[in-house]
């Protein structure tokens, strides 16, 4: 049944009274035809707000041209969602707002970029370029700020940015493009094309190989492409500083190629040698690793040994100061040492030999053996070696010397000269003088003090001495 048809009245209906007039039939027509145009000239309104997907905002330096629910965003050049809506600034700047399917959004990353592109190489429609930036996941942010968009780039901007004689040599350039491919350019480009398919059988085994060993080998490698691009340009002027170091690399590199030949020259050298320590360093190693379990229990208790020795080591900074100023005081002496040393030297030398073959035979085992007395000693004996009782004797006679009464000391000993100093002659001096004195001292002792047994028969008034006391 046509349209026509189904608003024309029915008989039975006209004639119970019941159907549609004529006007309100029409008036309902051209309603009907008002929702259609209507729908028909907004399809793209509709279109876009029945697409779903997330809503995104980028801040661009221009507008550039793009229609609202007209212009499209692509990812990778593949229609993602649609421009809904463009609002410029009083600045020249806009705000365009997207809706993007939730698939590309999951896509592109922490931080991505918009760019506007061109659909021709001549310019024509425009559309919104997302690339996927910083860590891969989902966008969560609301907006891509100015620093990460970017507007197209027309054929015309460049005509204008190129000199006069650039444009001169590009005019050139496709005169003489025309030209090769009028003349023999054609001929050569068929035989290529009759070529080419020899060539994409190894080409295909070349592009597998790029993929691989695992499916996503090429996947990662294009990541971490991506993510080293990232850091490069994360702040402005990075790359311009490492291509700037480059440049000035290559230049040292090239002024000291003398230097490098003669290093690469000697490099076969340098690595046998260390390779032979490598060698020796794996001996080291073994060692180290077989001490190690006995190293671990002292270096678990050495923490505690560092916090005690921190505090001696401070104290000993003060001392070690002191010490510097000493060493550089002795430095004389330690000179003067040198020829002390030298004489010491010869001295020792003079030692070894018959003295110390005297030493070490004779005097060490009379100092080894037991104590036996000869002569009127004959009963005294010991079991101890003598060298006992030498040093037995220094240490009491050391011991009596330190008692000390108002008479002065013990024992002492007052080191002079006297007759009996000079040796190796014939006769002593202390002979020379009994004999010269002979007729003037009487030979027969005289007594001239009473013993000091017969203290009883003294006079009276007297002292021990035979001495006459007083009050």
């Amino acid at each position: 049944m046509s349209f026509p048809a189904m608003l024309r009245p029915s008989g039975r209906r006209g004639r119970r009274g019941k159907g549609l007039s004529p006007v309100t039939l029409g008036i309902l027509f051209l309603v009907i035809v008002l929702a259609l145009f209507l729908g028909l000239f907004n399809k793209d309104r509709i279109g876009t707000y029945l697409r779903g997907g997330e809503t995104i905002t980028v801040h661009f330096a221009g507008d550039y041209k793009l229609r609202e629910f007209i212009s499209e965003v692509k990812v990778a050049y593949v229609p993602v969602g649609k421009v809904s809506g463009v609002e410029r600034a009083d600045d020249g700047s806009a705000v365009v707002t997207m809706r993007v399917d939730d698939e590309a959004v999951d896509t592109l990353g922490s931080a991505p970029t918009a760019t506007v592109r061109a659909t021709t190489l001549l310019g024509g429609i425009y559309f919104v370029d997302l690339q996927p930036g910083g860590d891969p996941g989902r966008f969560t942010g609301d907006e891509i700020p100015l620093e990460r968009s970017a507007g197209p780039v027309e054929l015309d901007q460049v005509v204008q940015a190129l000199q006069p004689d650039a444009l001169q040599g590009l005019r050139s350039t496709v005169g003489n493009l025309d030209g090769a491919l009028g003349e023999r350019g054609s001929t050569a480009l068929r035989r290529l094309t009759a070529s080419a398919p020899a060539a994409l059988g190894p080409a295909a085994g070349v592009l597998d190989a790029a993929q691989g060993a695992h499916p996503g080998d090429l996947t990662a490698v294009v990541d971490g492409l991506e993510n080293t691009a990232r850091v490069l340009t994360e702040n402005d002027g990075r790359l311009e500083s490492i291509v700037d170091d480059l440049s000035t690399t290559g230049t040292v590199l090239g002024n000291r190629s003398v230097d490098v030949g003669a290093a690469v020259e000697a490099l076969p050298a340098t690595l046998a040698s260390t390779r032979a320590g490598l060698e020796r360093l794996d001996g080291t190693l073994t060692t180290l690793r077989d001490t190690a379990s006995d190293i671990r229990p002292v270096a678990t208790r050495l923490d505690s040994t560092l916090d005690t020795l921190d505090p001696v080591l401070q104290k000993a900074v003060p001392f070690v100061h002191d010490t510097r100023t000493l060493l550089t005081d002795a430095r004389p002496l330690v000179g003067d040492l040198v020829p002390a040393a030298s004489t010491a030297t010869d001295a020792l030398n003079d030692l070894r030999g018959p003295v110390l073959d005297r030493l070490d035979g004779p005097i060490t085992d009379w100092l080894n053996t037991p104590y036996q007395g000869s002569g009127p000693y004959d009963s005294s004996q010991s079991d101890r070696p003598l060298y006992w009782d030498v040093v037995y004797t220094f240490v009491n006679l050391g011991r009596a010397a330190g008692y000390e009464d108002q008479n002065g000391g013990t024992i002492g000993f007052q080191p002079g000269l006297g007759s009996g100093s000079t040796s190796g002659l014939p006769i002593s001096t202390d002979q020379m003088v009994k004999r010269l004195s002979g007729g003037t001292y009487s030979q027969e002792p005289v007594t001239t003090l009473p013993p000091f047994n017969d203290v009883t028969e003294q006079p009276p008034g007297t002292g021990p001495l035979g001495l006459v006391g007083g009050n």
